[in-house]
């Protein structure tokens, strides 16, 4: 992993309430909760602007997320996101000292 900048796509906390009782499994099992922080992860910057349409980028733990475009919204879609409920970016591009958040709302 860089040790330089990052791109994160995180949750609100409102997302992490819809998960209920799962939260709690996935934080009482340290290899699957590592898994899951890797998979919102990326190693170098992605501003909104560099998200494109139907591209796949790899996350940190190796697996890889499609950008979907549907009207003026975008998503950051996971394999386990079905294309009914996929991961909206809601506030894209929030500056941090070591990268750049993109706030997800699942």
């Amino acid at each position: 992993m860089s040790e330089g900048k990052w791109t994160v796509f995180a949750p609100t906390n409102e997302a992490f309430k819809k998960l209920g009782d799962v939260l709690d499994a996935v934080l009482a099992d340290v290899d699957l909760l590592k898994n899951v922080l890797l998979f919102h992860a990326v190693d170098k910057i992605l501003f909104a602007a560099d998200l494109e349409c139907t591209h796949t980028i790899t996350m940190v733990n190796g697996d890889r997320s499609r950008t979907v475009c549907m009207g003026d919204n975008v998503y950051q879609k996971g394999g386990s996101n079905p294309r009914s409920d996929m991961p909206k970016i809601i506030d894209a591009d929030v500056g941090a000292c070591n990268g750049v958040i993109h706030a997800i709302d699942e």
